[in-house]
């Protein structure tokens, strides 16, 4: 195991998370980043935490609450990136462990992510540490002009 440090995130850490979600595929900027966070951090049903090695950000998890008319109150994984430099370390197990913390200090039952069906490593990762695969889905946006 190597040396992990969980904490919550902070702007200072902008440019980090902005990265490292490049890797991921998602490219937003350094601006969109920066409002995104700053707007997740004033809500108390979210919280975003990052991982350090060497007082570096090596990953990110972002977590909410889940709440439906149909099920018990849960926690919602909305992003986890690891860089892959960092993967295979603990850092991605430490993220989850802090998020699952989280959501049990909220009372939640449990907790619900999805991840890209292209992601067959991830999958792995996620039954590794004990979830399992509920159902397929598709996902449908309708987004709305500015």
């Amino acid at each position: 195991m190597f040396d992990v440090k969980i904490r919550e995130a902070c702007i200072r850490d902008v440019r980090s998370i902005k990265e490292l979600s490049e890797q991921l595929g998602y490219f937003v900027t350094h601006e969109e980043t920066r409002s995104y966070l700053n707007d997740l951090r004033q809500d108390n049903q979210h919280v975003i935490y990052v991982a350090e090695m060497n007082n570096e950000v090596v990953g990110w998890v972002h977590v909410s609450l889940y709440k439906t008319l149909v099920s018990e109150k849960r926690a919602n994984i909305s992003g986890l990136v690891v860089d892959r430099n960092s993967q295979r370390r603990g850092v991605g197990k430490e993220l989850m462990r802090s998020a699952e913390e989280w959501a049990k200090n909220w009372g939640c039952h449990g907790v619900i992510l999805r991840s890209n069906v292209i992601r067959q490593e991830a999958h792995l990762f996620y039954k590794g540490i004990g979830y399992g695969q509920t159902k397929s889905q598709y996902v449908f946006i309708k987004n709305f002009k500015p």
